[in-house]
Formats: C-alpha cells, structure tokens, sequence
C-alpha cells in the first residue's frame, strides 16, 4: 500500500485508503486516536497513532492484521509485508504475522533499534550504532549483511532483497537480483532514504529528487523505476509490490507504476499528506491539518469540540487573539478606542467585527471585553 505535509503548525487528521478492497485494506475504520503513521501490508494496513497504539485492517492468512496486546501504547514506527515489524518505544522490536522463515522470530540485540524494515519473507533493523540486523528468510542472501557494511543510515527492504544507506550518502543492496534490484547505479550520488518493492529500488537523492533501478522488461515491469520526470522537493520515497511512490514537501503525493487496482490513482482528498508507506496492491496516506498551538489536535477538531471560532475562519481564537484590535499583543482600552472608531459600520470584512456577523456593535465590545488580557 501507499501511506501519506511536514512542519511544526501540523497535526494529523485522518487516513486515507485506496486501490485493491478485495480484503478490506482500504476500507479504514473509525481510529481511537490521530494517526501519526502507516504501515505497509500486502492484503492489510497498519497505523501507528498518537498514543502509541496500533490499528489493523484488512483480512491476511497470517494474522498480520492482529495486532498483539503486549506492543499496544508503546509502537513508534511500523513496516510489513506478510507479517509486521514494529519499533518499539524503548529501541526494542516486534514482529507478528508470517512467521514461516522465522521473520516474526526476533534475535537478540544488544543495542538499540532505530528503524525497522520487514520484506517479503524477512526483516531488518538498525541500531544506533549504525549496524544492521537481519533475520528471516536467505533463499537469495538478503539477510547475508556484507561484512564491509557501514555504519548505516537507513534501511529498507523488499521482497527478495535488502538495501541500506552508508554514512557517506551510499547506497548498498544485496539479495536477489531479480530484474536488477541490487545493481546500484554507478555514481549514483548521496541518498537520503530508501525504499523496495518486490522488484524494484527506490533511492531519495540529497537534492531532492528520486532515483530507481529494478524490473525494465517483462511480465513485472509496470513501469515502476520510470520516474516521471521533473520530481524535485521530494522529502520521502516509498515502494509498493510494482508500484513507487513520492511525497514531496508540498504535501502532494505522486505515485507511478502498476495501477491495475487504481493504486496509483491517488485521490485529491488525500493531501495534503504527511507519510507514505508502500504495499500490495492499494495505497494509503496520513493526512494533515492545521494545527495553530502545536497541542496535536487539528484546529477543526478543537472547533468542534467547542473551542470558539468567532470569525468562522477554521482558527480557533485562542490562537488569533482575534479581539487585538490594534495588534500590539494585548486586549486592553486601546483596544476599544480602534472599536468605537468603527463602531456602526457594516459589511464584510470591516475592521473591528470581532465576531463576523457584519456590523460593529456591542457584540464585539462583549468579546473584546471577555478577552482582556495579554494574547496567549
């Protein structure tokens, strides 16, 4: 799946789901907090909320989309594929689902984890010192870790191989090479992040553009490393089963690739979006809304739970001060001399309205005087 605008003055609003339904993956339930992320599934989605919980959806033969009571409250950052991984709050790490080539069976590390990755049939995780550790399925070497490794940055994995980033800005991928996966461009240049799908590599250059290798002919080429051109800003890449994904700053999200499921028919009502996590055949985005006072809570949420919006502008007024008729920080006399300056008039827009009802008048004196006081 896809999963999907950055910056402090944002709080998340909602998830939203499309592409493949057959299982119920995009079909996205009512959630218990704000979503803070999302999780790549094959038939199911994950999303990681504020409180640290975990919700599921969709329908797998593995019990992926069953989340185990132990990890609620305490999940950070989550990836899946047949089975799930998840970085926990104290660097430690889950896995559920799948579990056929002991991808759901964690080893033990001594170090703290500060990302995690879960491919077709195996799984990756990087610890703070830079090293990365891998588990699972080695059909094709993709948990063989190259011994002249590191340290590491970042790490991603795909169905049959595994890449990481080196300090230096390098990219590394070994595994199955299928359609070329793990044939890094020469002089590729820095990356910043990296993601995998089934065939296919995903980099994110420092400038803010997007490289990919993999699948360029046969069955399983859906034009998924055909990076549509003139994709710049982009702040993260990510990769579904034959279908890539960017989200650039602005928010907007660009998918290509396979669109058999509409996949890549990404809807307006999706950005602008926060995070982006690849999957099978449907995507999904965290979007964001306004969120003045950085509390977490979208503006709009704080209006309908009863935070005033006199002027109906979507921004609560503790945020506006909106009663500052003279701006200078704080509600007092000066104030209603600028009032009574305009006091009578009509129309919209006209200055001292403080509740936008299209006259100055002795409503707005009441809202200034309820507001006294220095702006919050």
């Amino acid at each position: 799946m896809t999963c999907g605008l950055n910056g402090t003055t944002l709080a998340t609003q909602s998830v939203d789901c499309w592409g493949q339904n057959t299982y119920g993956q995009s079909t996205v339930p009512a959630l218990p907090a704000q979503a803070i992320a999302v999780g790549r599934g094959g038939r199911h989605t994950t999303a990681v909320l504020a409180d640290g919980t975990v919700s599921a959806w969709g329908s797998d033969p593995f019990g992926a989309s069953t989340v185990p009571d132990d990890v609620q409250g305490r999940v950070v950052a989550i990836d899946g594929w047949w089975h799930n991984v998840a970085l926990l709050d104290d660097g430690s790490v889950a896995a559920w689902g799948n579990n056929d080539h002991g991808q759901s069976t964690v080893p033990t590390i001594d170090a703290p984890v500060i990302s995690v990755a879960a491919g077709g049939g195996h799984s990756l995780a990087l610890t703070a010192s830079g090293t990365v550790v891998a588990w699972g399925w080695n059909n094709n070497g993709q948990i063989s870790v190259p011994a002249d490794l590191g340290p590491v940055i970042a790490i991603a994995a795909g169905g049959y191989h595994s890449v990481a980033i080196e300090a230096s800005g390098q990219v590394r991928c070994w595994g199955a090479n299928g359609g070329a996966a793990v044939q890094v461009p020469p002089n590729l240049g820095p990356a910043v992040a990296v993601a995998a799908g089934d065939l296919h590599t995903l980099a994110l250059m420092a400038d803010g553009t997007v490289r990919a290798w993999g699948v360029s002919s046969g069955p399983f080429d859906f034009g998924q490393i055909d990076v549509p051109t003139g994709i710049d800003s982009v702040v993260q890449v990510a990769a579904g089963w034959y279908h890539s994904i960017a989200l650039r700053a602005d928010g907007a999200i660009i998918c290509w690739g396979r669109n058999t499921q509409g996949q890549c028919n990404v809807p307006v009502s999706a950005m602008p979006a926060a995070f982006i996590a690849g999957g099978g055949l449907h995507s999904s985005s965290v979007r964001y809304a306004a969120d003045c006072d950085n509390n977490g809570i979208s503006d709009a949420d704080e209006i309908a739970a009863g935070a005033a919006d006199l002027n109906g502008n979507g921004i609560p007024d503790t945020c506006e001060c909106i009663a500052d008729l003279n701006e200078d920080g704080v509600v007092n006399g000066a104030d209603i001399s600028v009032l009574l300056g305009f006091w009578g008039l009509s129309g919209k827009d006209v200055w001292g309205d403080i509740n936008a009802d299209g006259t100055v008048n002795g409503a707005d004196l009441s809202v200034l005087l309820g507001s006294w006081g220095p702006c919050q």
